[in-house]
């Protein structure tokens, strides 16, 4: 899944696990057509430090303009895109799929739910937090 400040701007569902190569086919088809309004800029992406997000073929692709942030390792409270997985799952949840069409329909319903306003709520409420783990403040 994609996002931008306006909400999610794609999201690609896989039989079986992600490999490298199927994430930079989607990374490459969300910056055809999800980052429209930023045709010709380089995008930074922010993301996780799963292995699949570390290799060669992204290193290579990375070179050409675009580049990575990475979260702090095991840190997926600062990652806003996780709130929204969490968002994306109740709504699943609720909602009781049948099968995989209806698990599909539910997704992408549940994603046009993820607008420019609840983007920035779930932006702020990753920087709060980062900012109480700057302060040192116990955040259990």
């Amino acid at each position: 899944m994609a996002m931008d400040e306006h909400g999610v701007v794609g999201f690609t569902t896989f039989d079986g696990s992600c490999k490298s190569v199927d994430f930079m086919r989607f990374l490459y088809n969300v910056i055809q057509k999800g980052f429209q309004q930023h045709a010709g800029r380089p995008v930074t992406f922010f993301m996780d430090n799963a292995s699949i997000r570390k290799s060669k073929l992204m290193k290579f692709y990375f070179m050409r303009g675009h580049s990575i942030l990475f979260n702090a390792p095991y840190s997926p409270q600062l990652n806003p895109i996780e709130l929204v997985f969490s968002l994306i799952k109740r709504k699943v949840r609720e909602a009781h799929p049948e099968d995989l069409k209806n698990l599909i329909n539910c997704i992408i319903e549940a994603c046009k739910t993820i607008n420019l306003v609840r983007t920035k709520n779930l932006i702020r409420h990753s920087l709060r937090f980062l900012k109480s783990a700057l302060d040192s403040q116990d955040l259990i």
